[in-house]
């Protein structure tokens, strides 16, 4: 029902008064109507307040404090008082939610201070009344008044003043009223002339439960109706929005506007009220990312990187040579970096010297000296100068044009800087890291904006109170993990007076349900219900009280996917068997740790031979060419010098100029199968080579007791069931004793040792040498994990305080039990054998542990992930 032109409308919400405001638009273009005055409550109750100071000879001015700053000035007190316990700043923002979720219950349910005085029981309800006596005093020290704090003490001004009077006032969205908004229309009601907004009420035509599966089933489902209901204004409702908005989202541009990933102004076909903070902004995590430079403490790579990365400052003409940079610094992996080290790369490193950064110089040296003269701390006002002026500076936003809606972020990241300026809260002078954490909660605080197109589909979280009529409504996850959810209880308000006042009891669900299903019945005459049986490997279960008495219908979505005339339903998770007496696989003893991770990835990889695409490029040395180069440097070494003893005759002098000899040679043959390398690129390719074996070389030289190298590089065969392949061992040693150490080189991450002994075994490497090679007198192996400063041998041995386990790290077994190390060779013969049993069974399904052991799969896209649930379900049927 349209409310009369002579009301003053009142929302409980500001998207209920665009709700109101986009009917009387719909009328407008039919016929000419005066629109009455709309507004929320709180803006109104201030506007009518501010009005009346003045006509009157009040003198009570007060500032109403926004969220942001109410969140601030909690923030400020709890911080004060926890100083001593040394809380991590994510836990005080906890503690700080949960205090002013305790303020609103006690204001909204008009709760006495006697009360909380007489149940103060435990050190929360101490610590909570300590720190609201602070706020009170320094909102009333400062003139300051929180929102609610300023519904209270509006009440008391209307009965003493009458402020209101004589109003046809209409109330939309006051259906749950608390007792707070009870008392305040109680009081209006007396000079005033109340009603509430009336729904013209319609019997329901159509109404449905829908069980899904999971909720990318759930989707498929929206997908599905929303299809069959084009160019209907339709609502999309649920309890776990923030969870699933941008799957949701994502979805719709896929399936319903595929168009909008090419035309950048597309209008989009749905609104949501749940917006995401201003700080999430692309160009506003830009614009802070480069503020941050300027922090004395910012050694962080990746955000150097990204600034490099990002092509709105400085000038156009250097970004190229920028970007370059910035991918260099990347592939260095350096951790930590400083604006002086950078600017010493640009000077000195021969790989960017030919770059064009001059104007980058320049803003890093203005950067540098930031840094020294921000080291004092300053009021926010002259932060916000600064920072104004920094970016006005280094040209931010001025260089290429701007999107319509990164514009509005710009707005808005104005706008809020003039906040934090005149903050009400913060008065004592500030670090650049405090003026840092501030501004960030004033981000986090503040709502992207978004442009309000005429659009279709509204996305609403189930705490909104529409007022719009739609042709449909689909409500989704009404399940008892979203709604009612778990109620985290609040250690800040005594539990005898939640109970007291039905706080978020069963009570309170009973009579919210009641209100939100009539607000469901209002709202549309069609009506779709969904929910879940399952999240990953958790059951779930539907909500009670919405529409009980429907029986639910199954998802319909995989049969359709099944049934369609385009699919056709197949069963590939068992391949042919692998026949024959000795079956040679490629790969080697990778085709069992594929299988080991996942069947279907040996097949793909292994079986049929299936690879990504690789270009070899020719003017550059790959991280594999670097350690094939290793290996062969190590090889030569040895093969030449043999033992310890010829090691430690060498003098350091000596050691560096036999490196020295072995290098060239290996880098001319090298030379050879990259003829696009400068010879600059050689160069310094090879004194990374001489750092690298020096490290190494003097580390077995010092580390290490006697030994001879007896092999390198040397092939075996190796027999497994039926399986067989060749692999390289990089080394053998022997010791004085004759028992034997087996060496790997690596020069990639570093892997626990417990992936070879603790069952089921993940890193097959070692224990297919140490079991099927048929080296006799095997007692230890070892990973040689060669890394620029940081060179060890890590490994496992099978003694206890001898000299071999001293020199191995990790090593797990111990003298007391000698049997350990045959008993581990054998449980890794069987663990083994199991799994060539496996792949020679023609096992191909798509089964994996965590979707991460996959990162190096090079045929990822063949084992169709988005399948694997449903053929799991196949499988166990």
């Amino acid at each position: 029902m349209l409310p009369k032109s002579t009301d003053t409308i009142i929302c409980m919400t500001d998207s209920q008064v665009q709700d109101i405001k986009s009917l009387f638009k719909e009328k407008i273009e039919k016929k000419s109507i005066k629109i009455p005055p709309i507004h929320s409550i709180h803006r109104w109750l201030i506007k009518e307040y501010e009005e009346f100071c003045m006509v009157s000879e009040s003198n009570e001015n007060f500032s109403v404090l926004n969220g942001i700053e109410e969140k601030i000035l909690w923030e400020k007190i709890i911080q004060k008082d926890l100083k001593e316990q040394k809380f991590q700043k994510k836990q005080i923002e906890s503690i700080t939610e949960k205090v002013i979720s305790a303020d609103k219950i006690i204001r909204e349910h008009k709760i006495k201070n006697s009360e909380l005085k007489d149940y103060e029981f435990s050190d929360e309800e101490k610590k909570f009344n300590k720190w609201l006596n602070q706020f009170k005093s320094h909102c009333k020290q400062k003139s300051l008044i929180s929102k609610l704090s300023f519904i209270e003490f509006f009440i008391e001004k209307q009965i003493k003043h009458n402020i209101i009077k004589n109003e046809e006032l209409l109330l939309v969205g006051f259906d749950n009223r608390n007792p707070l908004y009870e008392n305040l229309i109680n009081v209006l009601n007396k000079t005033n002339s109340l009603r509430d907004f009336e729904y013209k009420e319609e019997e329901i035509k159509r109404s449905q439960k829908i069980e899904c599966e999971d909720v990318e089933d759930e989707i498929k489902e929206i997908i599905i109706w929303i299809k069959q209901n084009l160019k209907k204004r339709l609502l999309i409702i649920s309890p776990g929005l923030s969870k699933y908005q941008i799957k949701l989202q994502n979805e719709l541009d896929r399936q319903i506007q595929p168009d909008i990933y090419n035309e950048y102004n597309k209008k989009n076909i749905y609104n949501s009220n749940l917006q995401r903070p201003l700080s999430k902004e692309p160009i506003i995590t830009a614009a802070i990312n480069l503020l941050k430079l300027n922090n004395s403490h910012q050694t962080n790579s990746k955000n150097f990187f990204e600034s490099l990365m990002f092509n709105n400052w400085i000038d156009a003409d250097g970004y190229s040579d920028r970007e370059q940079l910035a991918n260099y610094i990347n592939d260095k992996k350096i951790p930590k970096i400083t604006i002086n080290q950078i600017i010493k790369l640009i000077k000195n490193d021969v790989k960017v010297k030919h770059l064009n950064l001059n104007s980058l110089e320049s803003t890093l040296i203005l950067i540098r000296k930031n840094q020294i003269l921000w080291g004092k701390k300053k009021t926010l006002a002259e932060w916000v100068s600064l920072t104004e002026q920094y970016w006005k500076e280094i040209k931010l936003f001025e260089i290429n044009n701007l999107l319509s809606f990164e514009n509005n972020n710009i707005y808005d990241l104005i706008k809020s800087l003039n906040q934090v300026s005149n903050n009400q809260i913060i008065e004592e002078l500030s670090t650049f890291e405090e003026y840092l954490e501030i501004l960030f909660t004033q981000l986090e605080g503040w709502p992207a904006p978004t442009e309000k197109y005429n659009s279709y589909i509204d996305i609403n979280g189930f705490e909104e109170n529409q007022i719009r009529k739609y042709d449909a409504i689909w409500l989704m996850n009404m399940n008892t993990n979203y709604y009612p959810g778990k109620r985290n209880f609040n250690p800040f308000i005594p539990k005898k007076l939640q109970k007291k006042y039905h706080i978020f009891d069963e009570v309170y669900t009973k009579k919210i349900d009641t209100i939100r299903l009539k607000r469901l019945k209002n709202l549309s005459t069609d009506i779709t219900i969904s929910y879940s049986t399952k999240d990953g490997e958790t059951t779930l279960f539907p909500t009670s009280g919405y529409f009980d008495g429907l029986e639910p219908k199954k998802s319909s979505s995989k049969k359709n996917e099944i049934k369609s005339d385009d699919c056709e339903e197949i069963e590939d998770h068992i391949a042919p068997e692998i026949l024959g007496s000795e079956i040679s696989v490629s790969g080697g003893f990778r085709s069992l740790e594929n299988y080991n991770v996942c069947p279907a990835w040996a097949f793909y990889e292994n079986r049929l031979h299936a690879s990504s695409f690789y270009e070899d490029i020719q003017d550059e040395i790959s991280k594999m060419d670097r350690g094939n180069l290793i290996h062969k440097l190590l090889e030569r070494f040895w093969k030449e010098y043999k033992n310890s003893t010829n090691l430690a005759k060498m003098t350091e002098k000596v050691l560096q100029q036999n490196i020295d000899t072995l290098i060239n040679q290996v880098m001319l043959t090298f030379k050879g199968t990259k003829p696009y390398l400068t010879p600059r690129q050689i160069q310094l390719e090879s004194n990374y080579f001489k750092n690298i074996a020096y490290q190494w070389l003097s580390f077995e030289k010092i580390n290490r007791p006697s030994f001879k190298v007896i092999e390198s590089e040397e092939k075996y065969k190796i027999n497994i069931d039926r399986i067989t392949f060749n692999v390289k061992i990089d080394r053998i040693d022997e010791y004085e004793d004759g028992s034997r150490l087996l060496i790997d080189y690596k020069t990639g991450n570093e892997e626990s040792i417990s992936k070879w002994t603790r069952l089921p075994i993940s890193s097959l490497q070692m224990p297919i040498y140490i079991t099927f090679t048929g080296i006799n007198n095997i007692s230890a192996a070892g990973i040689g994990y060669i890394y620029n400063r940081n060179v060890k041998l890590v490994g496992l041995s099978m003694y206890g305080q001898d000299p071999i386990d001293a020199e191995l790290k990790d090593c797990s077994l111990s003298k007391k039990d000698e049997e350990q190390w045959p008993n581990l060779i054998n449980s890794w013969h069987k663990e083994i054998h199991k799994l060539a049993s496996g792949y020679l069974s023609g096992d191909v399904r798509v089964t994996f542990k965590k979707e991460n052991d996959l990162k190096y799969c090079a045929v990822k896209p063949l084992l169709r992930l988005a399948e694997r649930r449903f053929q799991l379900e196949k499988s166990d049927e």
